[in-house]
């Protein structure tokens, strides 16, 4: 993979800081079995936007949308040959990467897996980026669980596994998700991948350790980094891409 430069975390939180709204305010605070989610509508410009808050650590918001799309663009154009594919999505967030998934031809079908109802709940009341017609076609199917769980025990098998459930390894959510970045765990997602299929993981910052992870499973692996606009700055988000060998 080639060199990239580290952009921390904190200059993140620095950029989100800097915004000025005009009115920023709390609509939901809940507490859930494993985790306190916030839901935030902020004004600027007359511009409406909402952002999730879990545990403390912001998560994402309606104003930065490009990393997540291209979790499915990116992992789509890297995928050989031109058949149907099958997806499997880890955090449903803000409904970017399904949306993403729907509006590709190619995809199949689309398993989503979120542990959280409100978050579900949050996608169907607040953002225009929840796919209704594509769960209502029978493409996409949405499962309320654990995904360390899920794929553990899944007897499935798809051509591609996107991971957005944290910032990363370097910045969780909740602790338990760390088991997520494991050797162990990333050969128990190689192992519900297709022949030559993708694992694609979300990170808000460059993580060698993840990488030696995928390197221990995947046949290949590479990090491209995606510089966003947010709201007037450049802040960088990291992509992990390990694809299982193909067997002849």
């Amino acid at each position: 993979c080639r060199e990239i430069c580290r952009i921390s975390y904190e200059r993140q939180k620095r950029v989100v800081k800097s915004m000025v709204f005009e009115k920023r305010e709390l609509l939901e605070n809940v507490f859930t079995e494993h985790s306190e989610l916030q839901l935030w509508k902020c004004m600027r410009g007359g511009e409406e936007d909402y952002e999730i808050i879990i545990n403390g650590v912001f998560i994402m918001a309606t104003y930065n949308s490009g990393s997540s799309e291209f979790l499915i663009r990116g992992a789509v154009d890297r995928m050989r040959g031109d058949g149907p594919l099958s997806v499997l999505i880890a955090g449903l967030g803000m409904g970017f990467t399904v949306s993403e998934a729907c509006r590709c031809e190619r995809i199949e079908s689309i398993d989503v897996i979120e542990m959280e109802e409100v978050i579900v709940d949050w996608n169907r009341r607040y953002f225009d980026t929840y796919e209704q017609s594509c769960y209502d076609e029978g493409r996409a199917s949405l499962h309320i669980e654990d995904f360390y769980v899920y794929a553990m025990n899944s007897t499935e098998s798809f051509d591609i596994v996107s991971i957005d459930i944290d910032n990363g390894p370097m910045l969780l959510v909740n602790e338990g998700n760390e088991k997520v970045y494991t050797k162990r765990f990333m050969g128990v997602v190689e192992g519900v991948l297709n022949d030559g299929g993708l694992c694609v993981i979300w990170s808000c910052d460059r993580d060698r350790r993840l990488e030696q992870s995928m390197e221990s499973v995947f046949d290949e692996v590479e990090v491209e980094e995606l510089t966003e606009d947010f709201k007037g700055r450049d802040v960088s988000y990291y992509l992990y891409f390990g694809r299982k060998r193909e067997h002849k």
